[in-house]
């Protein structure tokens, strides 16, 4: 008898060593190690279902244009709409003489900390928008221009996301 438990004691000994196996698709089983499995959290993607356009802007709507920068042949600028919310910003983009609106981006109090800039995102050139609504409120657009037609390639409204060197050219999109 003294025999078995110990044998049992040792296989349960051995088997809480194991480490789990874990899948991703179609890929065959990866072993983690132990410190892979402490640090490690699985994540689950699926496509969105919402998807953010750039669409044409009727110049009626706009109350106020609060802040606005030329980048190359765009115009962009944060604006208040008419009828609406008077701390919601938006924000568009001006090509030629085409008005285009794409979304809200940040909170009259926070204007000073709306950015525009240029930078790079999968090695395309982009239209970088960053504003905020509050502390765990922050909006960001990578906008790319294509045959003077903006185009959203990335929104990110988490407050705990970050960009870096995503496309891995050395330059950090942030």
């Amino acid at each position: 008898m003294k025999h078995m438990v110990l044998f049992l004691l040792v296989m349960s000994l051995l088997s809480a060593g194991c480490s789990p196996v874990q899948t991703h698709g179609d890929d065959p089983p990866v072993a983690l190690t132990k410190a892979e499995q402490e640090t490690t959290i699985p994540l689950s993607f699926e496509e969105g279902k919402e998807e953010q356009q750039v669409t044409l802007l009727d110049r009626r709507i706009i109350k106020q244009v609060v802040k606005q920068e030329r980048l190359g042949t765009a115009k962009l600028f944060a604006f208040l709409k008419a009828n609406e919310d008077p701390t919601r910003l938006f924000g568009g983009i001006q090509m030629g003489d085409v008005w285009y609106e794409f979304g809200e981006v940040g909170a009259f109090p926070y204007v000073d900390k709306l950015e525009f800039q240029k930078s790079s995102l999968f090695q395309k050139p982009v239209v970088e928008v960053k504003g905020l609504c509050g502390a765990n409120c922050p909006f960001r657009y990578e906008i790319t221009i294509e045959e003077a037609k903006p185009s959203i390639l990335l929104f990110v409204n988490e407050p705990v996301a970050d960009i870096a060197d995503l496309d891995h050219d050395g330059v950090e999109e942030s």
